[in-house]
């Protein structure tokens, strides 16, 4: 733990960074002109093919919802943690105990929109194939 700008910032080489706010209520948003993740083929084992990302996101819908600090303006969309399916359970992080709220990968449910949008193409192609 190191402050900077009198925000406390967690910085662990194995994990993760956490910048709070400065009362320490929240976690503040970390920008950055690119978030780079290691995707080449090398440092990965036994790829098999992604399961039906259809019922996954039928599973979890988006949902509209602000965040309990957030100014009443603030408009954000996206799956809650506690609704994805439990073989995605290792995608859920406790963010930090005291706290006692979820996190989830989202690196990894990116991979789920990718898987989403083949599945649809391949019904879009069938389709076409079929007119």
């Amino acid at each position: 733990l190191f402050l900077h700008d009198a925000l406390p910032i967690w910085i662990s080489a194995v994990t993760d960074v956490r910048v709070k706010t400065p009362d320490e209520s929240t976690y503040l948003p970390i920008l950055a002109s690119a978030f780079t993740v290691s995707s080449d083929a090398k440092v990965k084992t036994k790829p098999t093919k992604a399961p039906d990302a259809l019922a996954i996101i039928a599973a979890a819908p988006a949902k509209h919802w602000r965040y309990l600090t957030d100014d009443k303006s603030a408009k954000r969309v996206g799956p809650m943690a506690n609704d994805l399916p439990s073989w995605m359970q290792h995608l859920i992080v406790e963010e930090d105990p005291a706290d006692d709220h979820l996190g989830v990968d989202a690196m990894q449910l990116i991979g789920v929109l990718w898987r989403a949008v083949e599945q649809l193409s391949d019904r879009v192609t069938k389709l076409e194939k079929g007119a």
